[in-house]
């Protein structure tokens, strides 16, 4: 078996997912989904399946419980959809790699103000392109 087909599954099961979780899948009480990455064992035989969602942490744990509790239903769904002689068994996991990252941006904002530099880009195009304008004159006699 070749190392990279577990990769072309999970891209296709993430693809299939979005589906079925955003279309079909008919709990009120699930928020927005999105799924960020599905790692899938050299066998196929089973996948991790990295979602984000909004709201609070609370909110977030309990749409990871209700997506492991609809595994059996996703996976039905998925049998006719792939091609596969089994479909991967589905576990879902709460990706906080976004919240962190929005944690660290709004850090980096925080401290920018306190500093009080400018929020806008650093520096702007037009002061480079003068700088390099003004050394390339110095130099010509």
């Amino acid at each position: 078996m070749k190392r990279y087909r577990p990769e072309r599954i999970g891209a296709l099961l993430k693809e299939e997912l979005s589906q079925i979780i955003g279309y079909e899948l008919k709990d009120p009480q699930l928020g927005l989904v999105t799924i960020t990455h599905v790692k899938v064992s050299a066998d196929l035989r089973h996948a991790k399946v990295y979602v984000s969602t909004l709201g609070t942490p609370d909110e977030s744990r309990q749409t990871v419980e209700r997506l492991n509790q609809a595994a059996g239903f996703i996976r039905r769904q998925l049998y006719p959809r792939l091609h596969l002689k089994t479909i991967p068994e589905l576990v879902f996991h709460y990706d906080e790699t976004i919240a962190r990252a929005a944690r660290i941006d709004d850090l980096l904002y925080e401290e920018k103000r306190a500093r009080g530099e400018s929020l806008l880009a650093d520096a702007s195009p037009t002061e480079g392109a003068s700088s390099e304008a003004a050394s390339s004159e110095e130099e010509t006699p």
